[in-house]
């Protein structure tokens, strides 16, 4: 499932936007989904570490106090968005293919994963 990874001022990440229907588990390997066109698909990015009601964190599997270069992607507050939608303008969505879904992509075993491989079975 696409989600939001997000720093906390702390050594973990938060996963925001998590769909309810997402069952992640501890340990879980959290990858980039390629979605947008930002990043590729499959890069690692952590494990699931805490799960709870409110949150689940992730533990990096980068040591970020060693990191020498980062792209840090800010999201403008709504009432500050210009008229011409800025996001739109910046990023080109991914195409649509003939009986794909938005909400596939492919894990580190280069497997496809989401709603177009259960369909394509």
């Amino acid at each position: 499932w696409p989600v939001i990874a997000a720093g906390n001022n702390s050594h973990l990440l938060d996963l925001q936007f998590v769909p309810s229907q997402a069952k992640l588990e501890l340990g879980e390997l959290v990858q980039t989904s390629g979605h947008g066109g930002v990043l590729p698909a499959g890069l690692p990015v952590g494990h699931v570490v805490q799960i709870t009601e409110n949150y689940i964190r992730v533990v990096p599997v980068v040591d970020i106090q060693r990191l020498r270069f980062v792209t840090v992607l800010v999201w403008p507050e709504e009432n500050d968005m210009p008229s011409d939608n800025l996001f739109e303008q910046s990023y080109s969505p991914l195409p649509d293919e003939e009986n794909e879904f938005s909400l596939e992509g492919i894990n580190a075993f280069g497997q496809r994963t989401g709603e177009a491989a259960e369909g394509d079975q």
